[in-house]
């Protein structure tokens, strides 16, 4: 039996006709795959922005608490609340006393009342310890607001420490040291000016109070020059000596009620 023999545009008809019809399958397979691919890929994108959002948003409640827990710098602190001893208690309260106070008294937080206002509601009272020895600040820091008459005057210590602290940053200053003193666990201590010390040495000193056992040199928070603070001797008055001597210079913080 003969076969037919196919021409040439026949095979090549044939050829073409299967060739055709795989690549549409492939590509329909193809086309299909690739569809899904993209709908994942999408849903991955969609899901990966959503929890990059998560992420960011935590970071900022993080940053948020961290600004909110870092130390503000000293002139920016909120007012300060400190506690209280009132008369004929033993316990430290917040907020203040309803106690009336004389020059002499033991104070709201232990020490001696050497300077009253108000008639005795308010005033201000000297600790019982002698801190340090202790530099002045730093030598070659001009504090301005530390300088001048009005920095000598009685209740000017509050003012003329934080204005050391905001300009000397050691932690063997006196100012850092009397800021940092607390009496029965209470704070809010500070150095106090040249006047005030001249008071401590005519109501307290002088009449056998405040237990000042053989330290005769205090340093106050009032400043003589860029180099100089200023300082009280209780056996030769008032004085000057470098920021920088510590040699027997003591620390007796105050603090105002």
């Amino acid at each position: 039996m003969k076969i037919p023999t196919l021409n040439n545009n026949t095979l090549m008809s044939g050829v073409f006709f299967v060739t055709a019809l795989f690549s549409h399958f492939a590509i329909a397979d193809t086309t299909d795959d690739t569809t899904a691919r993209v709908i994942k890929n999408s849903d991955n994108i969609a899901k990966n922005k959503g929890e990059l959002e998560k992420a960011k948003s935590a970071v900022e409640i993080m940053a948020d608490r961290v600004q909110r827990l870092a130390p503000l710098p000293h002139n920016e602190r909120p007012q300060e609340q400190f506690m209280w001893l009132c008369k004929d208690s033993d316990y430290p309260q917040w907020g203040g006393c309803e106690d009336i106070y004389k020059v002499g008294d033991t104070g709201p937080a232990g020490g001696i009342v050497y300077y009253i206002t108000d008639d005795g509601q308010h005033g201000l009272e000297v600790g019982l310890e002698d801190l340090g020895p202790a530099d002045w600040g730093c030598d070659g820091t001009a504090i301005l607001k530390a300088q001048g008459n009005d920095a000598l005057a009685v209740g000017r210590g509050k003012e003329n420490t934080d204005a050391i602290l905001a300009g000397c940053s050691s932690q063997s200053s006196a100012a850092y040291l009397a800021s940092n003193y607390s009496s029965n666990g209470i704070a809010g201590w500070h150095l106090p000016s040249l006047d005030s010390l001249n008071l401590i040495f005519e109501e307290i000193y002088q009449n056998g109070l405040g237990e000042f056992n053989g330290n005769h040199q205090f340093w106050s928070s009032s400043e003589y020059d860029v180099h100089i603070g200023m300082l009280k001797d209780f056996d030769g008055g008032s004085g000057h000596e470098s920021k920088s001597s510590s040699d027997g210079i003591s620390v007796r913080p105050v603090r105002p009620f």
